[in-house]
This record gives structure tokens, C-alpha cells and sequence, in this order.
């Protein structure tokens, strides 16, 4: 009953720390992503939908039509989309349905390891300290545009039963661990991977390294791959059929082909810290979330106190510690220039695009190796004394890793911001308020088209980016979020991989106002166009001027931030 009673208390401290330190993101009614976060709540509102269609019998819309299916593309963290849907569910706006879904997997992430920790350990204090360490980093935070690939809780659960397994050898805990790891591929596809790798490295220690290869070590050895292929069987057939029949378009051109040659970590962004450090100088901007991309989310800085400590702690402890440092080890050779050496030969390695990520395992090693040194060095302190020195750690860890305020949380700041660095004029519509239509005009945008409409949003323009950069893809996940409201099909959207078909109906979009490029729209399904009046970023633009003069298109809506066209009819 203590124990209980000590682990909810554990659990809510992490709970509230998260709760009050994002709450600058609703207070500010923004969200700390430019374009996964963006994704996320996109698909979360179209899995909604999709769910729903499934059990009414109701034909399901979509962005990218004619694409029928964007859970198709890209990571599939069904998951993760379900925790969005559940604070969807209790009223929640799709910007705090964000902010809980943030605070969720940072709670859970400090939570397992701090379970982890206790194993060891059996003191809350050091395990409340590992948990805020692996979760709390500035190589965390500047990834928070990708929450679904820090959500480690599942893999953290995972090792702990293994531990046990091999202190007592009973199989269920084997089980426990080997369910646990595979559930872990339906909340983020990269976490599965590195969490693989720990668990692989675990099951080989839980067996003495397999000093002693047996037939029973063979059964479970066996027994652990029949689990994990039931577990993953689903998932597989989906992407295998994915990859058969959506056409999939990879650019041939920019970064998006050479992503594995530049994603990996050098040395000089293990020192790279984001913007608004409370301590340090950035060499980035805010605005440079949204130009630089990659570059600033491989700003692996995790704190001088923290890594100091781990690597200390590892030299000294090396034998005792001997999994850990492994999975540390391991964790620098997927993340760092070595990895781009084995996945350019190996095919199947490719399947991970940003190597990077695969530093997280390492964190989570240093956390725990952290732990585990303090505690050995301040047990023959008293109490009061380990708490003060715990307590201090935390501090400086805290101080090295947050920035304040978080980029992104004042949208003004930044908007100002870009205005200075690019001499763009951030348009109102990207803001994260905006995320959400107006209920009114979206009654309007359901009475005046139908169920079978086809919609086009204006401004579009090339998807990979030109002189806009990541402003483009902005544009393209509000109107893939909008589409969710609209409940029609929608030519927009973005996604991590594209079908070709998207592609082809950019080309007509680009070259609009030309009235072949229309009739082509048209005969692909284009029965409407919305214009955003507050997505143009150049004042000068003349798109929506343009397709007033097309005579095949008609106003039937107009207000100060949306025109709605319709296609004449004699043209459909």
C-alpha cells in the first residue's frame, strides 16, 4: 500500500512539472511544432473521422485525394493518434488536445525511467532524478515538433521486466517484456527500433550474455520471436501493402533524397543548444525552426552537469554497468556518421531516414548510469544531505536544458522575427488558433458543396519548398486540418511520403490561372476552390486576382478571409 501510494505521488509530480512547464503553448494558444506537430493533429482528426466512417458505413474523405487513405503515408502511430482522440473526446481544442498530448508522453517517459531506476535502486529520490534526466534535455525539446519519436514508455517497461526476468527466471515476465517492446511499433516506428536494440541487448544479459547456451535459452529465444511476430504481423501487412500499391513519389531533387547523408550527428551538434536557453548562447533564431528544419533538431546538447556525470560514472562502474554502456555506445554508432556509412550498403538500415533519433538510446543509458553513480557515491550521506545534492543536480540539469519561453509559444515574437531575418510577412492564417475553422464557415463550406465535392485550397504552392521554405508545408497541414471539419476531399496536403498522384496535381496548381491547368483540376475531380486571404505571404501576390478572371469558376461565398469557387457546371 506504500509503495502504491508512493508511485501515484512520483507520477503526479511529473504530471504537474509538465503541466506547468508547457503551459505557455494553450496560454499563448500556439503549439511547439512547425510540421510533425502540425501532422499529428491532422491525422489524429482524420482518424477520427476514418474510425467513425468504419462503424456508421459512411464513405470517409481525405486530403491528398485522390489518395483515399493518408494514414497510408508515413508513420503509422495509431497509437499516439488515439491518446489525441481521447483528449479530443473530453472537449478539448485541437491545441490543448496538443498540449495534454505533449504533457502525456514527457509524464510517462519520467515515469518509466524512474521505474527503471527503482529497480536498481529502491529510492524515489534518485529515481525521480533519472526520470526528469533522460526526459528533460535540450536534444528533447528542440525534437518536441516530433513528440510521437521521445515516446520511449513502452521499450523503459519493456527492460524492467526483462531485469526481473532474469532475477527470477519466470517466463511471464519474459512475456511482459517481449509484448511491451512489440507494442511499442504502434506508438512511433523509430522508438521500436532503437527500443529493439536495448531489448535485444537485455534479453543476452537476462541470459548471462549466453555464457551458458542451452536448449532452454533456444526456446525462449524462440518462444520471444513467435510473440514479436504475432504482435507485428498487422503492422507489417499494412506497410508491405502500402508499399505495393500507393505509388509512393520520393523528389529526386533538394535534401529529401540525401536526408540520410546529412541527418546524422557530428561533433559540434553535441554541443548545439536551441534557441532561448536559459544559460547558453543558440546560434539559432526561433524563426529558424522553421527555415533550418534538420539542423537545428540535431542540437544534441543534453547539459555539461548531465553528460560530465554519465561518462564519469561509466568509466568508473564500466564492468558493473556493462548493458548500459553498451546501449550507450550502441546508441552513438546509429546516430553518428557511422550509420550513414552501413545504411548507404545496407539496404533495409534506409528504412530510418533520420539517424539521428538514435541518440536517445544513449540518453536513456546516461540517465540510468547517472542514477546509479549517485547513488552508490552518496550512500553513506544522510538523508537530508543526499537530497540537497539530488535536488542540486536537478537545478543545474533544469537550468542547462529549458528555454524560456519555448519558441513557438509567442507567435508574435516570432512573426516579428521572421519579418526581420527573411523580410516575410508571416500571414495571419498561420497561427495555431487558426488550426481550427470557424464552425460558422464551416457550415457555409458544407452547404455549398456536397458530399462528392472535391476541393482545392489556394494559396499552394510547390510543395518542397522554394524561397518559402517551411511555410509551405504550414499552409498545407492547416487545409489537410480544416478538411477534417469540411468533411470533403481535398486535393492539399503534405505527409512523410507522397503519392505520385499529389505530385501530378500540383503541377496543374502551379500553373493556375491557365485555363488547360484548370480543365485539368477539373477532370481529376476539382469541383471547388477555397482561397485562404490570410495564407498569401506576399502582398504583392496576384493568385487570387487571377482566378477571379477565369470564367469557368464562380463566387458563391465571400467573406474577409475566405472566397469560396465553384466549377460551372456545364465544366463538370
Amino acid at each position: 500500500m506504500k509503495r502504491n501510494k508512493t508511485l501515484i505521488i512520483v507520477f503526479f509530480v511529473f504530471l504537474i512539472t509538465y503541466l506547468l512547464l508547457f503551459l505557455q503553448f494553450p496560454m499563448n494558444n500556439t503549439i511547439g511544432g512547425t510540421c510533425d506537430a502540425l501532422l499529428t493533429i491532422s491525422s489524429s482528426n482524420y482518424f477520427s473521422n476514418f474510425l467513425g466512417a468504419l462503424f456508421s458505413g459512411n464513405n470517409v474523405t481525405s486530403s491528398l485525394y485522390p489518395a483515399s487513405n493518408i494514414l497510408q503515408f508515413g508513420e503509422r502511430a495509431l497509437g499516439l493518434l488515439s491518446l489525441f482522440n481521447f483528449f479530443k473526446m473530453l472537449g478539448c481544442s485541437d491545441v490543448t488536445s496538443w498540449y495534454f498530448f505533449v504533457v502525456t508522453i514527457f509524464t510517462l517517459n519520467s515515469f518509466g525511467v524512474s521505474l527503471l531506476v527503482y529497480y536498481y535502486t529502491k529510492k524515489w529520490g534518485i529515481s525521480v532524478l533519472g526520470g526528469f534526466l533522460f526526459a528533460c534535455t535540450n536534444f528533447a525539446f528542440v525534437n518536441l515538433d516530433d513528440a510521437h519519436v521521445l515516446f520511449y514508455f513502452f521499450s523503459v517497461l519493456a527492460i524492467v521486466f526483462l531485469l526481473r526476468y532474469k532475477e527470477n527466471k519466470k517466463r511471464r515476465y519474459l512475456l511482459f517484456a517481449t509484448v511491451l517492446s512489440a507494442v511499442q511499433l504502434y506508438f512511433s516506428l523509430y522508438v521500436f527500433v532503437y527500443g529493439f536494440v536495448v531489448f535485444l541487448v537485455f534479453f543476452v544479459y537476462a541470459h548471462d550474455y549466453f555464457k551458458q547456451f542451452n536448449l532452454k535459452t533456444l526456446k525462449h529465444l524462440l518462444w520471444v520471436f513467435f510473440i514479436y511476430s504475432i504482435a507485428i504481423t498487422p503492422f507489417i501487412l499494412f506497410y508491405f501493402q502500402s508499399q505495393r500499391f500507393l505509388n509512393f513519389y520520393l523528389p529526386d531533387s533538394g535534401k529529401w533524397n540525401d536526408i540520410a547523408s546529412y541527418s546524422y550527428l557530428k561533433i559540434s551538434d553535441f554541443f548545439g543548444v536551441m534557441p532561448n536557453n536559459i544559460l547558453y548562447h543558440s546560434d539559432y533564431k526561433a524563426s529558424d525552426l522553421l527555415f533550418s528544419f534538420f539542423d537545428i533538431r540535431k542540437s544534441a546538447f543534453i547539459g555539461t552537469l548531465f553528460m560530465s556525470l554519465g561518462l564519469f560514472y561509466m568509466v568508473k562502474h564500466f564492468r558493473k554497468f556493462l548493458p548500459w554502456v553498451i546501449v550507450f555506445i550502441l546508441g552513438l554508432l546509429l546516430s553518428t556518421y557511422f550509420y550513414k556509412v552501413m545504411s548507404s550498403n545496407i539496404f533495409i538500415l534506409q528504412v530510418v531516414r533520420l539517424s539521428y533519433r538514435g541518440y536517445l538510446i544513449s540518453v536513456l543509458a546516461l540517465s540510468v548510469m547517472v542514477a546509479l553513480g549517485l547513488n552508490k557515491s552518496l550512500a553513506n550521506m544522510g538523508k537530508t544531505k543526499q537530497m540537497l545534492i539530488l535536488g542540486a543536480i536537478l537545478i543545474i540539469h533544469l537550468l542547462e536544458n529549458i528555454p524560456y519561453p519555448f519558441p513557438l509559444s509567442n507567435h508574435e515574437k516570432l512573426k516579428n522575427e521572421i519579418h526581420t531575418k527573411a523580410n516575410i510577412e508571416l500571414a495571419d492564417g498561420l497561427k495555431a488558433k487558426n488550426l481550427i475553422p470557424d464552425k460558422k464557415w464551416v457550415k457555409i463550406v458544407k452547404q455549398t458543396t456536397d458530399k462528392s465535392s472535391v476541393i482545392l485550397c489556394l494559396p499552394s504552392n510547390r510543395i518542397f519548398g522554394g524561397d518559402l521554405g517551411m511555410l509551405t508545408y504550414n499552409r498545407e497541414l492547416f487545409y489537410m486540418n480544416h478538411q477534417t471539419y469540411y468533411k470533403r476531399n481535398m486535393f492539399n496536403g503534405v505527409h512523410g511520403y507522397f503519392p505520385k498522384s499529389r505530385i501530378d496535381i500540383q503541377q496543374h496548381i502551379d500553373s493556375l490561372p491557365k485555363e488547360n491547368a484548370l480543365q485539368e483540376l477539373v477532370e481529376a475531380g476539382m469541383t471547388h476552390i477555397i482561397f485562404y486571404k490570410n495564407m498569401v505571404l506576399d502582398e504583392h501576390d496576384k493568385t487570387l486576382k487571377e482566378i477571379n478572371t477565369l470564367k469557368n469558376l464562380k463566387v458563391v461565398e465571400e467573406n474577409n478571409t475566405y472566397v469560396v469557387f465553384q466549377v460551372n457546371n456545364e465544366w463538370l
